[in-house]
């Protein structure tokens, strides 16, 4: 079983599901800025989206700066420790669809998924953005 953050138990407790989809709760964008917002000093406003972290990360909002990288590099690690290990189960190179802003836009999150993977894999692992992935990105694979 998959050991949650302080927060992610937090996040976990306050959510529909309890007990379910624990990871996605640690990393996926629709949870990190409740991880923003119950770590940050009090000094700092709450934020309302992982969109508003990201600013906050580039300075481009007022926002703990440093804990909003900090929660990037995280999840993005994570991340990467997956996609190394599907590499590694495989044993061959690999190239995975990566769908949504957090990896693309995030603040150096998929420069960061890019080299955690290289230091945990010796297997080549590409990443393509595909639109409207969910129903055509496996076909685009394929071809």
């Amino acid at each position: 079983k998959f050991p949650q953050s302080p927060a992610g138990l937090q996040v976990d407790s306050q959510s529909i599901k309890k007990g379910g989809a624990l990871f996605e709760k640690e990393v996926a964008g629709a949870y990190l800025f409740q991880h923003y917002n119950l770590r940050r000093k009090k000094e700092f406003g709450i934020i309302e989206s992982t969109h508003q972290m990201d600013k906050a990360a580039r300075g481009e909002i007022s926002g703990d700066k440093l804990l909003a990288r900090d929660l990037f590099k995280q999840s993005a690690e994570l991340i990467s420790c997956q996609i190394a290990g599907m590499a590694n189960f495989k044993k061959q190179d690999m190239v995975f669809v990566m769908e949504g802003s957090l990896f693309w836009v995030g603040y150096n999150y998929w420069k960061t998924v890019e080299e955690t993977v290289k230091s945990l894999t010796k297997y080549k692992v590409r990443f393509k953005e595909i639109k409207d992935c969910g129903i055509v990105g496996a076909a685009q694979l394929v071809v």
